[in-house]
């Protein structure tokens, strides 16, 4: 019986782990937002125009404790304090509740190592694997599917849910890194923390090779799941995207077979899809022929290219060209599927 999970503090982030609570050990059954965040009252799907998930947002933590066995809490702004933080902490101890937070939380509130000892922390950064074996790349049989985008908040982490699902329905075995931290709760890896550690850019791509190689030989895997964090090149001074050196490790690690490039809506016009795909499968080392479109706007002064900002939109259905999708349309979604099926099939 999947345990019953509530969700403090619920941002649009977080609709990806209402939607896709299946593929976890949970239900959602409270999702928490302060007031004036202006999400109260919606059903969580409202907060990225996705499908409707059913679970309405609420500011009620005291009834949502009532009715959860866990309680889920993520680091999403300094807008609340740690003091808040706390304060949930030991109102869902009192009633042992499991309580399950991000590192990133962790790390805001400066919890010492010897108090809260029943508290699980997801999405660590594993040390270092610095051990590989020699300077060669190892050779992964696995067919590799990659999740890439243009930079954040591309819908990135709804895609590796989507793809999952379709090929657990199959019955794949599947080796998954994810690209969140909360990767944990849907039973796959959050990627590794040595590439984001200060090394060399051969040493992070041979160990990341390696390490997926010993993971490959340990779980004899069907498919392999990549989620690229961030972007996969450089986009502007305020937003550099890490100048895409992740996803250039993770693409001289590895050789994808399939490659999803997520764009933000309206980013490229018809006819830039083809220059778009040609430069993201030279960055990416592998061919993308698969284009996902976000439900998010990049918004921007002409007068001030630095200043971005994002604009969440409803997605469409694509008429015009097949190979693009959006996460939120099940018949677009189904079809690009199917066909990336169908070339792993074949090759």
């Amino acid at each position: 019986m999947n345990s019953a999970l509530m969700i403090f503090p619920f941002a649009a982030e977080h609709a990806a782990i209402v939607r896709y609570a299946n593929l976890s050990a949970y239900s959602v059954r409270g999702a928490i937002s302060p007031k004036a965040w202006g999400l109260c009252g919606q059903d969580a799907g409202f907060c990225d125009n996705g499908n409707i998930t059913g679970v309405i947002i609420s500011d009620d933590f005291n009834k949502a404790l009532n009715q959860c066995d866990t309680v889920f809490m993520d680091f999403i702004s300094e807008k609340i304090t740690p003091g808040v933080y706390f304060d949930r902490i030991n109102e869902s101890l009192s009633q042992n509740k499991t309580i399950i937070i991000t590192q990133n939380l962790e790390e805001y509130l400066g919890i010492p190592e010897d108090k809260y000892l029943n508290i699980k922390v997801i999405g660590q950064k594993q040390a270092g694997y610095s051990n590989y074996i020699n300077n060669s790349l190892c050779v992964i049989n696995t067919p590799i599917i990659f999740v890439a985008g243009i930079g954040e908040n591309c819908n990135k982490f709804d895609i590796q849910l989507a793809l999952r699902a379709y090929f657990q329905n199959k019955g794949y075995n599947i080796l998954q890194f994810g690209s969140r931290a909360y990767s944990e709760l849907f039973g796959f890896s959050q990627l590794p923390g040595f590439l984001y550690e200060r090394l060399s850019f051969s040493d992070k791509a041979l160990m990341f090779n390696q390490y997926v190689s010993k993971r490959e030989k340990e779980q004899n895997p069907d498919l392999i799941i990549v989620g690229i964090p961030g972007g996969y090149s450089y986009m502007t001074k305020k937003r550099p995207n890490g100048f895409g050196e992740i996803a250039l490790c993770i693409s001289a690690a590895l050789d994808a077979d399939v490659c999803i490039l997520s764009i933000y809506k309206s980013y490229g016009r018809q006819s830039d899809l083809k220059e778009i795909m040609a430069k993201a499968s030279n960055k990416l080392n592998c061919r993308v022929e698969f284009i996902h479109e976000a439900n998010k706007r990049l918004l921007y002064d002409p007068a001030n290219i630095e200043e971005i900002g994002f604009l969440t939109v409803h997605t469409q259905r694509n008429n015009l060209d097949r190979r693009v999708f959006s996460v939120f349309d099940n018949i677009s979604t189904l079809y690009v599927f199917d066909e990336i099926y169908n070339l792993l099939a074949a090759s």
